[in-house]
Formats: structure tokens, C-alpha cells, sequence
């Protein structure tokens, strides 16, 4: 068998599509400013802020030297507010690295269990190491499928809580509910913990198969830096550190998630103005307007009409939304992360207006 041959296996999975760009935008539409709202960006965080802190990064690292001291500051300084020790926490270049990490640990055979819809990348990184796949729907939209679970008997159960695309959180008494059952490790993504004020990380003292996975990305803004982190207890969090790269993460990306880190009053702001605006932009919505239960700063919508023709007449509009896949009563469906409110004050309105036609 030739190498090529060989290759071919990895034409099974699915690639990740991560949207239409606006040069790409204006080839359907022609040429306007447009607001990107289709990759859950945290566009409340303003850039200056950003810029600050990276200046003050640049002139207080060397980048010729690995980042082992700040790595290792950036550890303890993650440790203790979430109130654990060191050695719960796994740097990662990333939340998307630690999915992979995780994944790498149980390569091969073992199942991973998928409700629907949620983020994509977790079905295709499972599929590139050699893992099954199995989904089914949310019950109810919101709650664990049990049943389901419980007759497919995986090995990994992956719950982003609050949900993408929905932005839904699953109660805390099901996480524990599932995590009773030994022989699965459930891995939590807790990507918007920050914003939504959920988190579970209290349950690793007493679970040793739960993995907890974090980021930077969205509710600091810090998604070009690309850094986060798992939070892991026993022989998980051994065995992630074992897996992981000598220096994960950039001691650029490290010094600014420490300056951020250290004004996090500042950036609870933005976190409970971007809540505020979700609530406003749902009261302005039309009953006929179906939303998703969010708890984020995006929501899912579904339209009257196609899916297709909803995103693009908010394209002609400047606004870049994301089609997904159909679910439960969701048939025609565009998920839109939130902006300031003077960046999006006309939106409720063509929302409304697409949905009559």
C-alpha cells in the first residue's frame, strides 16, 4: 500500500468550516462594512483594552526564552481562582488543543457520545483519532439524553455547558447524575462559563472522571492569542500533562491571560453588559421568532423561511450570521453571537421583518 493510499482514510471526516469572510460576503451582496456575528467573538471587549495589555506583555517578556516562569505563574494564578491546586491545571494552546489532548488519551475503539446540535469540532477531532461517534438531540432542547446514553454505554461523554449553538445550560444536578457512572469520563466545556456564571469545577474534588475545558477566547476576547486550559483531578490530569507539548502556549499569550487575569473586575463589566443586551435584543424579538434559551451573549434562531434566504438578506444588510443544521423545533435555523447595542440596533427589527415575509 503507497503512502498516498494511505491517506485516503482521512477523507472520512468532516472539515471544520469556520464561515463566509467578508471578501466572500461581498461577492454575494457587494461591498459594505460588515459586522461579523457568526463566530461567537467577543465584540463587547473593546480593542483598546486588548492593545493595552499586549503592549504591556511585549515590554516585560523576552521572546527569545521558552515561557516556563509565566507558564508556570499562569498555572497558580488559574489554580487559585478556581479554587484548586496546581496540579489540576493543563495549559493548552487553546480550548481546541486540550479537546485533542483529551481525545489522544482514549485514541482508538472507544466511544464518544454527542448530543445535538453542539460545537462541530468535537465530532471531527473524535473521528480524527480513531473514535466512534455516536448523537442524539437534547431532551427537551436543554436536558441530558439519559436514555440515550445509558443504551449507546460510551467511554466519553462531551457536554459544553452553556451549549454552542444554543447557548442553553444543562442543570448541574444531571452533570453529577451522569458523572455517578464510573466507567465514562465526561468532559465538560465550560468555553462561556465566565459570562454565564455556571461552572462545575467543584465537583473534580469529588469526581475523578470529569475534565473541565476553559479558554481565554471568549469571555476575555483573547481568541487571536489562542490559549486555554483543562481543569483535571488523579491520573486525568497526569496523564493530560504527559501528552502535552514541552511549552503549549506562547509566553506572549500567557503574559497577557495574566494581565487579564489581574482586571478581571474591569472585564465583568463587558461580561454583564453583553447579558444586558442579549435580554434588551430578546424583548425586541416578535413572538413568531423562535430563540434558543440562552444564557451567553448568542442565541439560535429559526425563521419562517429557509435558513439560506435569512442569512442572506442580514448579509445585505452587513450582518454575517451562521447557518446550521436543523434540530427539534428549530427547522430553519442562524446562530449570532451579540455586539455592543449601538452596532446592532437595527437588527431585532429585520429579524422580525424576514420572518414575516
Amino acid at each position: 500500500m503507497s503512502w498516498k493510499s494511505d491517506l485516503e482514510k482521512w477523507y472520512s471526516v468532516p472539515v471544520y468550516k469556520p464561515g463566509i469572510s467578508p471578501e466572500e460576503s461581498k461577492k454575494i451582496v457587494g461591498d459594505k462594512n460588515f459586522l461579523n456575528l457568526q463566530s461567537n467573538e467577543n465584540l463587547f471587549i473593546p480593542s483598546e483594552l486588548i492593545k493595552k495589555l499586549a503592549e504591556n506583555a511585549l515590554l516585560n517578556i523576552d521572546l527569545r526564552l521558552y515561557p516556563k516562569e509565566i507558564t508556570t505563574a499562569l498555572t497558580e494564578k488559574l489554580a487559585k481562582i478556581n479554587n484548586l491546586e496546581k496540579e489540576n491545571v493543563i495549559l493548552g494552546h487553546g480550548a481546541d488543543q486540550m479537546i485533542e489532548s483529551v481525545l489522544n488519551i482514549f485514541r482508538n475503539k472507544k466511544k464518544v457520545f454527542l448530543h445535538k446540535p453542539t460545537y462541530s469540532y468535537y465530532k471531527i477531532a473524535a473521528m480524527s483519532y480513531g473514535l466512534k461517534v455516536i448523537t442524539d438531540e437534547y431532551v427537551n432542547e436543554t436536558s441530558l439524553n439519559f436514555e440515550s446514553i445509558n443504551k449507546s454505554s460510551p467511554d466519553l461523554v462531551f457536554i459544553c455547558n452553556p451549549n454552542n449553538p444554543t447557548g442553553h445550560v444543562i442543570p448541574k444536578g444531571e452533570i453529577e447524575e451522569l458523572l455517578k457512572n464510573k466507567d465514562i469520563v465526561v468532559v465538560l466545556d465550560e468555553t462561556y462559563a465566565e459570562i454565564s456564571g455556571v461552572t462545575s469545577n467543584q465537583l473534580l474534588n469529588d469526581y475523578e472522571n470529569l475534565i473541565i475545558l476553559r479558554t481565554f477566547s471568549k469571555a476575555y476576547g483573547l481568541a487571536g492569542l489562542r490559549i486555554g486550559y483543562a481543569l483535571a483531578s488523579g491520573i486525568l490530569s497526569d496523564v493530560l500533562k504527559r501528552v502535552q507539548s514541552p511549552f503549549p502556549v506562547s509566553s506572549f499569550s500567557a503574559y497577557v491571560a495574566l494581565l487579564a487575569l489581574d482586571r478581571i473586575e474591569v472585564f465583568k463589566k463587558y461580561w454583564n453588559e453583553a447579558l444586558k443586551v442579549r435580554e434588551w435584543f430578546e424583548k425586541q424579538l416578535d413572538e413568531g421568532v423562535i430563540r434558543s434559551k440562552s444564557s451567553s451573549y448568542f442565541l439560535t434562531l429559526s425563521f419562517k423561511v429557509s435558513s439560506e434566504a435569512a442569512f442572506t438578506e442580514l448579509l445585505s444588510h452587513g450582518y454575517i450570521t451562521r447557518v446550521i443544521e436543523p434540530f427539534g423545533r428549530f427547522l430553519n435555523p442562524l446562530r449570532m453571537n451579540l455586539a455592543p447595542k449601538d452596532l446592532i440596533e437595527d437588527l431585532p427589527g429585520l429579524i422580525n421583518q424576514i420572518n414575516k415575509n
